[in-house]
């Protein structure tokens, strides 16, 4: 970790006062917990670990120890302050790359991050709705790197504003941990402009997140990618100052835009199985992402023959047929589910039709009630 010496703040400054030699040498109050001298000396290594150039994941790991180790002494208080202040939280843990570059240059200090995403994620699940979970222990990772550049160089793509990742995947545990990697957005031109964008690209990489821990990260890509650009649009909601447009309008005009992609029912059943963006870059991985999008949209919002659905039965119908992909595939990662056999069999249940009626009905909801801009 780079630039860390720059994170002697108050709180660690006061955390070095706390476990100071004098500090210890006069030992506990007769009314403090047991142990609490043995818990200060721990406390006073893990702080100068903090301040080491590379003591920092040895000094968060005895942290942690210490909140485990001694969970009602005044010493575990402080070390889960100084955790917060290192970006670490029960569920999350946030990594500013790099971190000098944040504090100094952007004015983003971890501890404001891990908060923006804890909360991101509290709204997050409470949209998703109370849909049982595949894996009941989960953690997730932020990598915010300061620049495109670091973010490619550690391996994510030039098309992509972010990336997420199943780390770690146990079925006999049910234990996962997950990584997103992102970067400020480089189109932004205001500073509003930049926080709803990373908004939005948070909210999309925590879509994946959930994805993977409700649905086992067995969804193929036009349900995964649509819930992760459905719930974009309806959580970031903001205006761009510059583009003057939200992300729900932004995703419904390149899907009506695009529209000749999948307007004969053929190049529809390819574009369920397609790659990301058709293998191709620029504009057209927009309209891919738009184009998922707009499957699960018309779950929402469209109807087939008086038939309407909702957002939440689609992902409790996905559900179960995780849940028989799982059963399947009896303690290992299930495959990805087959995405024309899934839709046909969803679009059946719901609404009593075929493939073909539901292309029709999705394209001409597309023209109707998506605007061009």
């Amino acid at each position: 970790m780079i630039g860390i010496r720059s994170l002697a703040s108050s709180a660690l400054v006061g955390l070095i006062a706390f476990v100071s030699p004098a500090s210890i040498g006069a030992g506990p109050s007769p009314a403090a917990p047991e142990g609490s001298k043995e818990a200060r000396k721990e406390l006073q290594l893990a702080a100068k670990l903090l301040s080491s150039k590379n003591g920092v994941e040895q000094g968060i790991e005895k942290l942690r120890a210490i909140i485990a180790k001694y969970p009602l002494d005044e010493a575990a208080e402080k070390a889960a302050g100084l955790l917060t202040e290192f970006g670490v939280g029960d569920e999350v843990r946030v990594r500013l790359v790099d971190r000098t570059t944040f504090r100094k240059s952007l004015g983003v200090e971890d501890r404001a991050m891990l908060e923006k995403v804890e909360k991101l994620l509290e709204d997050l699940r409470e949209s998703y709705g109370p849909v049982p979970k595949v894996f009941t222990q989960h953690t997730l990772e932020l990598a915010y790197y300061d620049s495109q550049e670091r973010f490619r160089s550690a391996g994510g793509e030039i098309t992509s504003s972010g990336r997420f990742t199943s780390e770690k995947k146990d079925f006999a545990t049910k234990s996962i941990a997950g990584k997103i990697e992102t970067y400020p957005p480089i189109q932004a031109r205001s500073i509003q402009d930049r926080e709803t964008a990373l908004r939005g690209s948070l909210i999309h990489e925590c879509t994946h997140y959930l994805n993977a821990i409700h649905l086992a990260g067995a969804l193929p890509s036009v349900f995964d990618e649509g819930l992760a650009t459905w719930f974009t649009s309806r959580l970031n909601t903001e205006s761009y100052q510059y583009f003057r447009i939200t992300d729900r309008e932004r995703l419904e005009s390149d899907c009506r835009n695009t529209l000749n992609l999948i307007a004969k029912y053929p190049d529809f059943v390819k574009f369920l199985s397609a790659d990301r963006g058709f293998g191709r870059g620029d504009a057209t991985v927009e309209r891919w992402y738009a184009l998922c999008y707009s499957v699960v949209d018309f779950f929402e919002g469209g109807e087939i023959g008086g038939k309407k659905a909702s957002r939440k039965q689609l992902v409790e119908a996905l559900r179960l047929a995780v849940d028989e992909a799982v059963a399947a595939a009896k303690g290992r990662s299930p495959k990805a589910l087959p995405p024309q056999a899934l839709l046909e069999r969803i679009v059946k249940e719901f609404y009593g039709a075929d493939l073909p009626a539901f292309h029709a009905a999705l394209v001409a909801r597309i023209v109707k009630d998506y605007k061009q801009r």
